[in-house]
């Protein structure tokens, strides 16, 4: 079974929320530090894109879902 967030409507509104994100903001929404997006993975510094509440605990793939 895969799981809900790599494939269908969780997967694709993620990443149009993701990219947007990316795009849109400069500052950590944990630490408030800015964002370097000169950086890649795998650096530990690089940016990513999480969901506050995980699509397996209830959490959605909403703007405000994702910091």
């Amino acid at each position: 079974m895969v799981r809900a967030d790599r494939q269908g409507q969780h997967r694709t509104a993620f990443e149009k929320n993701k990219k947007r994100l990316l795009m849109t903001q400069n500052t950590c929404g944990i630490c408030g530090m800015p964002i370097d997006k000169s950086l890649k993975p795998p650096d530990p510094m690089s940016p990513v894109v999480d969901h506050i509440v995980p699509i397996s605990k209830g959490g959605h793939a909403q703007p405000t879902q994702i910091p």
